[in-house]
């Protein structure tokens, strides 16, 4: 059995454990079937993301316990916006149709992102912060403007679902959360790129700005 077709196997089981939490609220009759748009969207494109994504089978150098702990908070993070929709529920007003409509595409929008440069990246673009045998520093397509495309991809997705469900407290918090998250494992990728590619690495990071192309 190939890699693709255990993911196919268990990616289902994944995802719902992500959902664990919205899903309960659903089935207690507490959640609009149209606030599952969101959801249903960021599932698709994390489906995509996990099945066209490489493992790799290098030691993967990112700490360990920060991994685990996102993993069991993540259903947490996902139900957060919803249990705030219901408990300060104020969406059937024409700002809110506006920034549900809004959060819809940047979630899209990160989701196309996140897509293209994965594909883009292909096995180098692994699970693990670890340099791939043969491993060729990309600086064409998205990533001449972006050193990071995929963070940058998965920041606009999930933002725009916690915004999509008009929810503030929330969506600061999962962006926050991310934020911190992701540049302590870009930090990490940083130095292990420097000192695989030296001189090639450093003017890339003089050309391509680290995270949100031509700003930071």
């Amino acid at each position: 059995m190939n890699m693709k077709t255990k993911k196919l196997i268990i990616l289902p089981f994944v995802l719902l454990y992500f959902d664990s939490i919205v899903l309960v609220i659903l089935f207690n009759g507490l959640m609009q079937i149209q606030k599952i748009i969101p959801l249903v969207i960021l599932n698709v494109f994390f489906f995509i993301d996990i099945l066209i994504r490489y493992t790799s089978e290098k030691k993967d150098k990112f700490n360990r316990i920060i991994i685990i702990a996102s993993f069991f908070l993540f259903p947490l993070l996902i139900a957060a916006p919803y249990i705030e929709s219901i408990y300060l529920y104020l969406n059937d007003t024409l700002i809110f149709s506006f920034i549900t409509t809004l959060g819809l595409i940047f979630e899209i929008c990160g989701g196309l992102i996140l897509f293209y440069s994965r594909k883009s990246i292909g096995k180098y673009g692994t699970t693990s912060v670890a340099i791939e045998d043969n491993h060729k520093l990309l600086t064409k397509g998205i990533y001449k403007y972006s050193r990071n495309p995929i963070y940058l991809g998965i920041i606009l997705l999930l933002t725009g679902y916690g915004i999509s469900l008009s929810s503030i407290i929330s969506t600061i918090f999962l962006f926050i959360f991310l934020v911190v998250i992701l540049l302590s494992r870009m930090k990490q990728e940083e130095q292990i790129l420097e000192e695989s590619f030296g001189k090639e690495y450093l003017e890339y990071k003089k050309k391509t700005k680290r995270f949100i192309p031509f700003i930071y």
